[in-house]
């Protein structure tokens, strides 16, 4: 068993590199950013808990058979984490893979024109000599503090080995993109609606994609999850091994797409899964036991509808373009322009896909002493995406309410190429749903605890410290450090 064990760990080993190794780079020019839900967080659910779970915290012995075992474990964790990676978020949601942008109108003198990220008149800034100019930058941040409640059901009494575990966490979120303008020039008076970018980015006629200068929050039940187990196989007191099957209950809202970077806790999509629960000891010295914990979970997530902003093929951020409304037969255009993230904002079938979340670490237990260290890896897989229903509105790209319709134009340009004749956009050449999406990824998060055994009133009880810090292959995740508490009742 012992060389099974050294090919578990190895199996760790080599996934880790390999997953690592196929990652893609760097996105940019996303729409919409999908945090890692504590439903799918192992290390907050497992860590310090796991040991306890399979040794009754007893000094005598580790391990007491399933028809002796308490019934109900109330395993909770209590925690703070917040996010390090602002810079790769920046790039995340700018174009261009930047951590800011250069604002410039028309009369602005530039070393290059690929040096004008935005022409700010698509976004109803201009002054009256044309010379605006300014850098705009975002640093989001996310930080998170809540209660994860796990309960662990005990029915050995009905089939040996059989259990349920009920797990909900209570999260509050905080997300800000910190977004600043500063202004590289000096120009006359700005005559047209809006008085600098970080207005027009919240335009009161926008219902969608804006870009909110404050902080935003929400609290909520981030997704509910329910485990059936079966621990087949136990040895010397002291080692066991355990298949469950799993299911992810949505309590989530579904996103508005009312702003970028919006707090989101929990989601709406529903998950089934599968894993294995292993834990082993290694040794035993001098009254002290070493044990390797061992969990590894799949989890697959179904479709349901959400509202995402999506860009044109035309290049990045070309939902922000300005539109009119075509005549009912398509040939001229009809008065007023509207905003195109209005239009690019739609109904959409999302379909995350597969999970994995891999925990494993190594356990020091004396008397009523726990020291535990460790590693988790988590991945998901890039959604899939689709229109929930048919485009039907006939819109063209328009630009200064001219009569023509402007179907390459890019949000950079000052000068964009007019159609020879009005123009519909056409969903099925012009919509880049895939800028909608949140792709695959990545992450890596070591840890470490400290916790005590012992009695509480006439209950077995564990209280517990730990911390960890979570690196990202890539800027589809986040990089967070986290610290928490930890509490356990046997009963």
């Amino acid at each position: 068993m012992k060389k099974s064990l050294q090919r578990v760990l190895t199996v760790v080993a080599v996934l880790s590199s390999v997953t690592s190794y196929l990652m893609a780079g760097d996105v940019t020019s996303q729409t919409f950013f999908m945090p890692r839900s504590y439903a799918e967080n192992s290390e907050k659910e497992l860590a310090l808990h796991n040991y306890c779970l399979y040794h009754d915290m007893r000094e005598d012995r580790d391990y007491v058979q399933p028809e002796d075992r308490s019934i109900i474990k109330m395993q909770n964790t209590y925690f703070y984490e917040g996010s390090t990676n602002e810079q790769d978020l920046a790039r995340y949601f700018l174009l261009g893979n930047k951590t800011s942008l250069q604002v410039a109108e028309l009369g602005v003198s530039l070393t290059a024109t690929t040096d004008r990220d935005i022409n700010p008149r698509w976004f109803g800034v201009q002054s009256s000599s044309s010379q605006y100019k300014s850098t705009i930058a975002i640093r989001p941040d996310r930080e998170a503090y809540g209660a994860i409640i796990n309960t662990h059901h005990d029915m050995s009494k009905w089939v040996k080995g059989l259990w349920l575990g009920v797990l909900l966490p209570i999260v509050h979120v905080r997300h800000a993109l910190d977004i600043t303008e500063t202004r590289t020039a000096t120009f006359d008076t700005i005559h047209d609606a809006e008085t600098s970018m970080i207005n027009a980015l919240n335009n009161s006629d926008w219902l969608f994609g804006k870009f909110k200068p404050t902080s935003m929050s929400h609290t909520g039940l981030d997704d509910a999850q329910i485990k059936l187990g079966w621990n087949f196989w136990r040895k010397n007191e002291a080692k066991h091994w355990g298949l469950y099957l799993d299911a992810l209950i949505p309590t989530g809202v579904r996103p508005s797409s009312e702003y970028v970077f919006e707090p989101t806790v929990g989601n709406v999509h529903w998950g089934l899964g599968a894993g294995t629960n292993l834990d082993w000891e290694l040794t035993t010295w001098k009254k002290a036991k070493v044990s390797v914990q061992l969990d590894a979970k799949y989890r697959y997530l179904f479709s349901d509808t959400e509202r995402r902003s999506f860009d044109l093929t035309n290049g990045p951020w070309t939902r922000y373009l300005t539109l009119r409304k075509l005549n009912e037969v398509g040939t001229a255009l009809v008065a007023g322009v509207v905003p195109g993230i209005n239009y690019f904002t739609q109904d959409v079938k999302i379909t995350p896909r597969s999970r994995v979340d891999l925990f494993t670490a190594l356990h020091y237990k004396k008397s009523s002493l726990n020291v535990e260290a460790g590693y988790n890896l988590w991945w998901k897989d890039s959604e899939k995406i689709s229109l929930d229903k048919t485009f039907d509105q006939s819109v063209g790209i328009n630009f200064g309410g001219t009569a023509s319709t402007y179907s390459d134009a890019t949000v950079g340009q000052v000068v964009p190429t007019a159609d020879s004749s009005v123009t519909a956009v056409d969903p099925d050449t012009k919509f880049n749903l895939d800028s909608a999406t949140h792709k695959s990824a990545l992450t890596h998060k070591i840890f470490a605890g400290v916790g005590l055994t012992g009695k509480v009133f006439d209950a077995k009880g564990m209280i517990g410290l730990g911390g960890s810090y979570e690196f990202a292959d890539r800027n589809t995740a986040l990089e967070q450090w986290s610290v928490y508490g930890k509490t356990s009742l046997s009963f």
